[in-house]
């Protein structure tokens, strides 16, 4: 809704230049087209998605995107981000060649790369927790421990493709593991191998 919600929000900030920040920084630009709002995107490297993908993909895809109306604050890190009273907006604070600020109506914090807090998981409940990934070592099911389900960016699964467990923090796998928890929870309730699951 913003831009169409919102008459004062004109220019949007994303901050992240990974999965999650390129596929919203391209939903809002497609959303300010027609009614005259800027979206940019902001990240520290030179290409948008440039860890995940080849350079030359990455060069495409920031041609694609520049012409769908995004544009690009890249190759700088955000420090800071303050509210600007005079300007009724935010600024932001960058650090690249030299330092700078650039000005914004809003900002969304797309961070692509997030480490699960797993500390809980390992010290309270006991769980594994994969020294490689950091995240909690599950099976097949997503089960961790009798009754106990991992998912999302938490779950470190094997991955039979790769001959190695590995952990995605991927909004799409956060949804479909999230949904996939929970139906094997809910069948082994309903199978009687739920501990503490009961009927």
């Amino acid at each position: 809704t913003l831009f169409l919600d919102e008459p004062t929000v004109r220019r949007v900030t994303v901050i992240g230049g990974g999965f999650l920040g390129t596929e919203m920084a391209l939903a809002l630009a497609k959303r300010a087209q027609g009614v005259g709002g800027t979206v940019v995107q902001a990240f520290a490297e030179k290409y948008p998605l440039e860890h995940y993908l080849p350079r030359y993909l990455c060069q495409h895809l920031s041609e694609k995107m520049r012409a769908q109306g995004v544009e690009y604050c890249n190759e700088r890190l955000i420090t800071s981000i303050v509210d600007d009273e005079l300007s009724e907006g935010l600024k932001l604070n960058l650090i690249g060649e030299a330092r700078s600020e650039e000005r914004t109506d809003y900002v969304v914090l797309a961070s692509t790369h997030v480490d699960p807090q797993t500390q809980c998981a390992a010290g309270t409940l006991g769980l594994e927790v994969d020294p490689r990934t950091g995240g909690v070592v599950v099976g097949a099911t997503l089960e961790a421990a009798a009754g106990v389900y991992a998912a999302g960016g938490a779950a470190c699964y094997y991955d039979a493709a790769l001959g190695r467990r590995r952990r995605l923090d991927r909004f799409d796998h956060s949804i479909n593991s999230g949904f996939l928890a929970g139906l094997n929870m809910a069948l082994a309730s309903a199978r009687g191998r739920c501990p503490g699951c009961e009927r």
